[in-house]
């Protein structure tokens, strides 16, 4: 073996050993992440079956049987992400992408459209912090204060 493919093979090796372990901080974070959204589900279902029982006593039945519904459903996803791992979670979001291309690619499509609208909405206060203050050119001497909170021109000679 040439010393090439010795370098080869060893660069080959430490990329499979990084991508393992960013594969597992990755995992782990999906973990900890779907066990904490979870528990925040579970406690608006919770809600949700108070608010079923005081519709209830208010007479309203077909309401509160909705209600019961949504709260069994987000119940149930919440126990699903707090009582699962996080390699069975992306294993699951990779077998309903296969059966369901056109889910994901809605899904997809609006996490970009939501995406757009938080940039969008950022560059928005970027645009009126940056606007706020005093115009002239980037670096106008007489207007330009450092993070202490004094002039430029305070520094010259």
């Amino acid at each position: 073996m040439t010393t090439m493919d010795q370098v080869k093979t060893q660069a080959q090796e430490q990329a499979g050993e990084l991508a393992g372990r960013a594969k597992g901080v990755i995992i782990g974070q999906i973990d900890q992440r779907s066990t904490e959204f979870g528990d925040t589900i579970v406690t608006h279902a919770t809600n949700m079956r108070q608010l079923s029982d005081s519709l209830r006593t208010q007479g309203q039945d077909s309401t509160a049987k909705l209600a019961d519904t949504a709260a069994d459903r987000l119940e149930q996803l919440g126990y699903y992400l707090t009582e699962t791992d996080g390699e069975r979670i992306v294993a699951d979001a990779e077998r309903l992408a296969r059966r369901q291309p056109l889910l994901t690619l809605g899904v997809g499509l609006l996490a970009g459209v939501i995406a757009a609208r938080l940039l969008k909405a950022s560059a928005t206060e970027r645009y009126q912090y940056y606007s706020a203050r005093p115009t002239g050119d980037a670096f106008n001497q007489s207007s330009y204060q450092n993070s202490y909170g004094r002039n430029a021109a305070y520094y010259e000679d």
